[in-house]
């Protein structure tokens, strides 16, 4: 707690805080007893001590620096304010663990610096500092020093510790020691004062400008590794030995910089490989001594500022020149070191309820332990180990001595041990790089994955290697099975059956006559045919006549079908007669399987030229262009991918599996295609089934599957319409993202479920992974026979375990290219420079995945504005270009939006031409016209502009969420009601500086922030009497919630923080952070 001062004994003086002392000590308020910015210093002893003689000497330090008689409370007008005591005497405890064994001591301190660091300060009664002397041998001690970090920096920490041994040996030895006695902290914060940080405005607004978000590390925590350390707050190191130590000094001062410059930049240019951005930023801490006033260096006190250190990284530049921009930018920050980071803040573009960057850098010249060692005399003996926590992600320190140490902190909660300790080994790799390379070599040379990495990702892991028949056919390989089973039940559509003999008759008649018509190896068939035993006839058919086979959906629109017989040149269409007239407008012919012509064909097999190089088909997917791109996919691909998915997940001969997808969709070839050269039994679902579930939940009893194939979207509805699943069944979830809770739900309901991955160029799927446990992400598995899979950051560099970059696929099942095409298959079909022979390629599938420790993916997303939904892959630029082609649309806008049953959806801004504003209907029914039904948005909202960024593009993160908007503009409307509504309001305004106050505004869209929020929770405990706990005043951000809030308490009790019960509470809401992490140093 921390008290107005009238409630504080006698106190010497009393002046304001830093700002970021004010930081820290708001989140002493907000989350007490975590154990942030609290330091611990263990001085371990082996000498005869004398601890009544250390104890004096600890008194005359304290005597001597009123930054260790400080406590804080606030001023009558609700500011932090802290108070310098006298006389003040230092905490004191002593423990004798002599009669412990040496191992039990080891864990009891472990242990006692847990407890010791959670054990709150009641920063207004005392000052926060603490001292306990624990006696492990006859002469062996060792001192722990417990003190809040808004007391002291770590300049401050030798000078303390130089006095307070000084003392001691006066003491000791009956000497006097007189020592000068040193200038006042308050004469800095006066000088802090008077300082006018409003000059560096236009320097922080032009630094910052177009930074809006902190970068990502993308190595959170994830399924693949937990932590083994355990407890909240971790910490690593890693050293440089002392050859490759002097090498590194020596290449930074022979080119003009510091070690502190190359630190900096192997942190950005690792920040830079983490995230994938090309403007990074993290905080760097300054002493701000120097520029202050005169005796400074020598002063014990809280000095250091943490600032923005925004760096640019183009992959491109010269390491030379980089570094030596860098160097110039950190010497022109010590005309603005001054400046408060919640000011900074303020002046970005970063938005308030963000942090402006998740991880800060600190650079000693020394290491506490080896500066205070080196006084030689009895300080040889003596160690000294300082522990800190600080309230960032990740806080990297650099201690410059005879070797380098490299020491990172980090949350448990967002980082695994592992993840950390190859972070050090990433950061060494990226200096010793610098170092050998020279300053001449790109940024995008300099290497941060070691041999060993390197080799497990591109080699190890893509070990996939398997001898398939691979000079075989998709319908040869057919043909063999209808000679080893040619009685066997082959396809079931309701009461309808074929045996593997009767559709092979019937496919080779058809094929018969495509040849007679011309039809052979690379030309374009198109097959237009409801859900049907027809349907597989006919594709079939195509492959037997040596031609390549295109799916047109009958339940497309007419104008999406006609893009498709447009694009693909077909000239010949097979269909049915009742869907003739969808395509009388085309030149192409139309033949539908139930003609005298095609019955009266011979049933032997026809003879082709097809090789499995030729074209198997050729399937339109939703294209950036506004219109559908043709994936041309040949024989071999699907051959090998169908082994495979023989071998894993598996398929037998006794298995039933159900088709449930539109053959339009690539993983349809998979349900068609796996049983039927397995001998195996198809059952195709019918239409009305596949799109009501609880017709498709009877008809998975009644067909007996044991193999169904479905997306997420699929299988949710199945769970909630009723059904309950199926025993022994297989069930494979693909087409998009699996999430967890759909997993929990299969897994009970089936004999095993897996995860499937592939885009359409890459033939189907081409990773698998047997879920067994619901972790998040659900994992999409590892490649699949023949297949290789890179994960690679912009410059196609690999990324390590953990990072997330650009998944490439190459290997068999990689498709030809695009048809028709050849400038987009160049794009996105790049040769394989892991394994050139052969002419590889890999396929850039625009998904962001990262490894995990075990060699598997996690999917985290796309880098482009390619979609999926309901399992259908969709460019968002395609539904785009459709609504800009309305005559009343401006400009159009699409993005996917989460609901809160975790479906996504697509949302439509649109911008109308003056006085033309179209109706939602209207527009709806003009995409149906051209668009598939998946691809039309379900949600539209009008907007007279769209949001832009600072370099003039579309800001699709600013875009209103829908289900808001009715809210936020009511917002501004509603005046407080009750009382204590107005009462509130009052404080807000008086403490906002504004006016414009309603019910229903949100406190930090007003522009409040972690200072000011402090300064209405003082105000309103005087308002009503009572203490209320910050973590009350997150939770109800608005007036009305916090009016409610207070009301429905007694009017007598006083709010207090509730600890244990409460602390998941109080952490979630805190993890907004604000500018929380913005307003605090965690530095020395």
């Amino acid at each position: 707690m921390i008290a107005n001062h009238t409630e504080t004994g006698a106190a010497a003086d009393r002046y304001p805080l830093t700002p970021l002392q004010q930081g820290m000590l708001f989140h002493h308020l907000a989350e007490p007893g975590c154990g942030t910015d609290i330091e611990q210093i263990v001085c371990t002893l082996h000498e005869q001590l004398d601890a009544a003689a250390l104890r004096s000497a600890w008194d005359r330090t304290v005597e001597r620096h009123e930054q260790l008689r400080t406590i804080f409370g606030f001023a009558d007008n609700g500011d932090l304010i802290q108070i310098v005591q006298y006389p003040s005497t230092v905490s004191w405890q002593e423990l004798d663990w002599r009669h412990l064994p040496v191992e039990n001591q080891l864990l009891e301190f472990e242990s006692f610096l847990g407890s010791d660091r959670r054990s709150e300060f009641n920063l207004h009664e005392a000052p926060p500092n603490r001292l306990c002397l624990i006696r492990t041998a006859d002469a062996e001690y060792r001192m722990l020093w417990t003190f809040h970090h808004a007391l002291l920096d770590g300049r401050s920490f030798p000078i303390v510790l130089g006095e307070v041994f000084a003392f001691y040996e006066s003491i000791r030895k009956g000497k006097a020691l007189v020592l000068p006695w040193p200038r006042r902290y308050r004469d800095y914060i006066d000088w802090l004062r008077s300082h006018n940080s409003a000059q560096s405005e236009s320097y922080w607004r032009a630094e910052l400008a177009g930074f809006t978000a902190p970068n990502s590390f993308g190595i959170d925590q994830s399924s693949g590794e937990g932590t083994q350390d355990g407890g909240l707050w971790g910490q690593h190191r890693i050293t440089l030995d002392a050859l490759a130590s002097s090498a590194l000094k020596e290449f930074a001062q022979n080119h003009g910089w510091t070690l502190n410059t190359v630190v900096q930049g192997a942190w950005a240019l690792l920040l830079h490989r983490y995230s994938g951005d090309e403007s990074v930023a993290f905080g760097a801490v300054r002493a701000c001594r120097a520029s202050t006033i005169d005796g400074a260096e020598n002063m014990v006190g809280f000095f250091i500022n943490t600032l923005p250190l925004r760096v640019r990284v183009n992959s491109e530049t010269l390491l030379g020149n980089w570094l030596t921009t860098l160097r110039a930018q950190w010497r022109e920050l010590r005309d603005h070191e001054h400046t408060p980071l919640v000011q900074i803040h303020k002046w970005s573009d970063v938005p308030h309820d963000k942090p402006m960057f998740d991880s800060i850098v600190m650079f000693e010249n020394y290491e506490l332990n080896e500066r205070l060692r080196e006084k030689g005399g009895s300080w040889a003996t003596r160690t000294f180990h300082l522990y800190e926590q600080t309230g960032y992600p990740l806080t990297l320190t650099a201690y410059a001595g005879s070797e380098l140490q490299l020491q990172i902190g980090f949350n448990h909660a967002r980082f695994s041990d592992a993840a950390i300790r190859r972070m050090l080994g990433h950061l060494k790799t990226i200096l010793l790089s610098m170092e050998e390379a020279g300053p001449d070599q790109q940024l995008k040379a300099v290497r941060y994955l070691t041999d060993r990495e390197e080799s497990q990702c591109i080699v190890e892991w893509n070990e996939t290697a398997e001898e398939h028949l691979q000079g075989s056919t998709l319908h040869q390989q057919f043909e063999a099975q209808v000679k080893a089973s040619p009685e066997a039940v082959a396809v079931v559509f309701g009461s309808q059956e074929l045996t593997y003999l009767e559709l092979n008759d019937r496919s080779n008649q058809l094929a018969h006559w495509l040849q007679e018509e011309g039809i052979g190896p690379e030309d374009l068939v198109g097959v237009c045919i409801e859900r049907s035993p027809e349907l597989i006839v006919a594709m079939l058919g195509v492959l037997k006549a040596g031609a390549a086979y295109v799916p047109l959906d009958p339940q497309f629109p007419a104008g999406r079908l006609a893009q498709i017989v447009s694009d693909s040149g077909v000239q010949i269409i097979l269909t049915q007669r009742k869907l003739t007239t969808l395509f009388s407008a085309y030149s192409a012919r139309l033949v539908p399987l139930d003609t005298e012509e095609l019955m009266s064909q011979p049933r032997e097999h026809s003879v082709s030229e097809v090789d499995p190089h030729n074209l198997a088909y050729v399937i339109f997917t939703s294209g950036s262009t506004g219109r559908p791109k043709g994936v041309q996919v040949e024989h071999r691909a699907v051959i090998n991918f169908l082994f495979s998915m023989k071998r894993q997940p598996g398929i037998e001969s006794s298995d039933i599996l159900l088709a449930v997808t539109t053959f339009s969709f690539d993983i349809a070839a998979l349900e068609i295609f796996l049983p039927l050269l397995n001998g195996a039994r198809l059952v195709i679902a019918d239409r009305e089934s596949t799109m009501d579930c609880r017709r498709l939940g009877r008809l998975i009893e009644d067909s007996g599957a044991t193999v169904m194939q479905a997306t997420p979207a699929t299988w949710r509805m199945l769970i909630e319409h009723g059904w309950a699943g199926r025993k022994g069944m297989k069930i494979l979830c693909g087409g998009e993202a699996l999430p967890p809770e759909l997993a929990r739900e299969l897994l009970p309901r089936c004999s095993s479920l897996w995860n499937m991955y592939g885009p359409t160029e890459t033939t189907i799927w081409s990773t698998t992974w047997q879920v067994t446990s619901a972790t998040n992400p659900v994992p999409i598995g590892k490649p699949i026979a023949n297949t290789q899979t890179y994960i690679l950051d912009p410059d196609l560099n690999p990324v390590p375990v953990g990072v997330s970059g650009e998944l490439f696929i190459g290997g068999t099942g990689v498709a030809r290219g695009y048809w028709r095409a050849p400038q987009l298959t160049a794009e996105r079909f790049l040769p394989n420079r892991f394994r050139p022979e052969h002419g590889g390629r890999m396929y850039r599938t625009g998904d962001i995945c990262r490894w995990r420790s075990d060699g598997a993916l996690e999917c985290l997303g796309r880098s482009d504005q390619q979609v999926k939904v309901r399992g259908f892959r969709i460019e968002l630029a395609e539904v785009e270009a459709a609504l800009g082609d309305h005559p009343h649309v401006s400009q159009a806008v699409v993005v996917v939006q989460k609901r809160d049953d975790a479906e996504k959806r697509l949302v439509a801004y649109v911008v109308s031409r003056p006085g033309q504003i179209p109706a939602v209907e209207e527009l709806r029914n003009y995409l149906m016209q051209r668009l598939p039904d998946y691809m039309v948005p379900s949600a539209y909202m009008a907007l007279d502009h769209l949001p832009q960024t600072a370099n003039g593009k579309v800001d699709r993160k600013a875009l209103p969420a829908i289900d808001e908007m009715l809210s936020e503009l009511d917002a501004e409307c509603a005046q407080p009601i009750s009382e204590t509504e107005k009462k509130i309001a009052r404080v807000w305004s008086q403490v906002l500086g504004t006016n414009r106050v309603g019910r229903n505004s949100n406190f930090f869209n007003l522009g409040g922030d972690s200072l000011s929020i402090l300064r209405v929770r003082y105000m309103l405990e005087r308002e009503f009497s009572r203490e209320l706990a910050v973590v009350e005043l997150f939770g109800h951000p608005t007036i009305e919630l916090l009016a409610n809030f207070l009301q429905a308490a007694h009017c007598e009790s006083r709010l207090k923080f509730q600890s244990r019960e409460n602390a998941d509470i109080r952490k979630g809401l805190l993890r907004r952070r604000l500018s929380l992490r913005n307003s605090r140093v965690h530095s020395s």
